[in-house]
């Protein structure tokens, strides 16, 4: 996914393809004439199988996000800078909901990609950068201290909640790049714990991060049974709730050599792997010199590797269940939970075995179809309630 890097920017706020006029990248935009920036759009994009809208963005910028299916897993490629309000200048009184992070036109794709099943178990979400702010410390001497950095997707929070919401009704794993600092974070809205996110080690790491919240006197609630320092439930510089499983913060920013300062700064790769039958998400975050003959705690992160259920892609709890279903001669049916008045899409997931009891997260009525996707074999109960809790 081309990033700030890849346009000749140290970071991007892209304001939906405004021009920038001096190499101040808060103020949004893009500094590249707009015939480089979509070349290299077409060079690094140009093996997706598509995108959704081919309008380009002001002045004729391309866009590249879209999805793919693969091995029966769907992704979804989000351009999380593109579409992004620029900070510098945002007055404080500025109404949030003037603010933008995906766009209108993304926040579209979403949620029209998190109803759709066809020929897919399990979804994945890859996006430029992380929607929360594992950030403390950064810079090459350790003394720049961090927090509500804007260049992530924590901000701007409304903007955020809202791409989050939306996401998770697809009950995504969601992995992006850029933030150079290996985490494994659980997301939350209204509470801890809704959303997966996964920050891989970066092959190389230039600007170095860390997250040492226990450093600095930040509260924590509820530690993983690892019990490792700096993980726990947080809430980020913006507010935004999140628990967090692992860290891989760099030990040093010296080496006797380039590819052991790569090492000790954190740099790696990460790999995931997706169990379709058991529904889970194995996560691996190796270090640079890892030996892969050795055992994974020897070669790996610490709290990795971690295996997520498919489930904790939205993980908010149930206040209730209605009524078991399933779909005459379909395996592992597709359902579709709506607020039966609205209309709205409460979630869409495909169901592991032939019944599902479709569960929702507040009282009243709702409509549940049931069926097959690549057949177009529905069927819809309406007027649906919670049986019990």
């Amino acid at each position: 996914i081309p990033d700030d890097h890849d346009v000749f920017q140290g970071n991007i706020w892209g304001e939906g393809g405004e021009k920038l006029d001096e190499p101040n990248f808060s103020e949004g935009g893009y500094i590249e004439p707009v015939r480089t920036v979509n070349a290299i759009h077409r060079t690094q994009t140009a093996h997706h199988p598509g995108v959704q809208n081919l309008e380009p963005a002001k002045r004729g910028i391309s866009v590249f996000y879209g999805d793919m299916v693969y091995g029966r897993l769907s992704m979804a490629v989000i351009a999380d800078r593109q579409f992004k309000t620029g900070p510098r200048g945002v007055p404080d009184d500025v109404d949030p909901e003037d603010l933008t992070l995906l766009g209108e036109r993304q926040l579209n794709f979403l949620r029209d990609w998190t109803a759709d099943w066809r020929g897919a178990d399990m979804k994945l979400l890859l996006s430029q950068t992380q929607w929360c702010d594992v950030n403390t410390h950064g810079g090459r001497n350790f003394t720049h201290r961090r927090s509500g950095v804007t260049d992530t997707g924590g901000w701007p929070t409304l903007k955020r909640d809202r791409a989050v919401r939306i996401a998770r009704k697809g009950f995504p794993f969601h992995m992006n790049g850029d933030q150079h600092l290996p985490t494994l974070v659980h997301m939350g809205v209204d509470e801890q714990r809704d959303a997966w996110g996964y920050s891989p080690p970066t092959v190389a790491v230039g600007y170095p991060r860390w997250f040492l919240p226990d450093e600095v006197g930040t509260p924590v609630k509820n530690r993983p049974d690892h019990g490792l320092p700096n993980t726990g439930e947080y809430q980020d510089g913006f507010g935004n709730y999140m628990y967090v499983y692992a860290v891989g913060n760099p030990t040093s920013q010296e080496g006797a050599d380039r590819y052991q300062r790569a090492h000790n700064k954190s740099s790696g790769f990460g790999l995931l792997r997706f169990n379709k039958p058991d529904r889970t998400i194995e996560v691996n975050a190796y270090r640079f010199l890892a030996d892969l003959d050795a055992p994974a705690a020897d070669n790996q992160f610490p709290g990795w590797p971690h295996t997520v259920p498919q489930r904790d892609g939205y993980g908010r709890t149930p206040v209730g269940h209605l009524k078991p279903r399933s779909m005459p001669g379909v395996d592992n049916p597709v359902v579709k939970v709506y607020h039966q008045h609205t209309g709205e899409l409460v979630y869409a997931l495909r169901a592991k075995g032939s019944t599902f009891k479709p569960f929702v997260f507040e009282e009243g009525e709702y409509k549940v179809r049931i069926g097959d996707p690549s057949t177009n074999r529905w069927k819809t109960y309406e007027d649906q309630t919670i049986v019990d809790q």
